[in-house]
């Protein structure tokens, strides 16, 4: 049991003030201390209890709005989160995507530089013998080819 003030036998208080670390123990001592007061004290308490049930009911409102401010702003940073996340994500699947194109693109010319040599290759004996008089028709069956297809 704790207790924060004494009276002695001459009938003066004395106090003892420290904080007490339980709520119910403070609770207790609250009220055998509201008990012993006459009542011009007890009075007094009751106004002060009033008004501290007053404030404290003002600042509950207050923080349950506050609270719920809070609550929504955290919502909507998750939510921004999660659409800055998936926007990230789309960005990685473009790039993908793009890079996939590049490779793509590059294979098509590598073929296209590919295919313009083989055709040099055929093109130049061809010139050749066509340089050389050859009739286009002796070409053609000697090579297996039709000279139209590559000039």
């Amino acid at each position: 049991f704790e207790q924060s003030n004494f009276t002695d036998e001459t009938r003066v208080t004395k106090e003892y003030p420290y904080i007490v670390d339980m709520e119910e123990l403070r609770l207790t001592t609250e009220i055998l201390h509201y008990a012993g007061t006459s009542p011009e004290e007890r009075k007094q308490i009751e106004i002060l209890r009033e008004a501290w049930r007053s404030v404290n009911a003002m600042f509950e409102e207050k923080e349950r709005e506050l609270l719920s401010k809070i609550q929504k702003k955290e919502k909507l940073l998750e939510e921004e989160k999660q659409r800055a996340e998936q926007e990230r994500q789309r960005a990685q699947e473009k790039e993908k995507l793009l890079e996939e194109e590049r490779q793509s693109t590059e294979q098509e010319r590598q073929r296209a530089e590919e295919k313009e040599k083989l055709l040099r290759q055929i093109i130049n004996p061809i010139k050749m013998m066509q340089n050389l008089g050859i009739e286009d028709q002796q070409i053609e069956q000697s090579l297996n080819i039709r000279i139209k297809d590559y000039l």
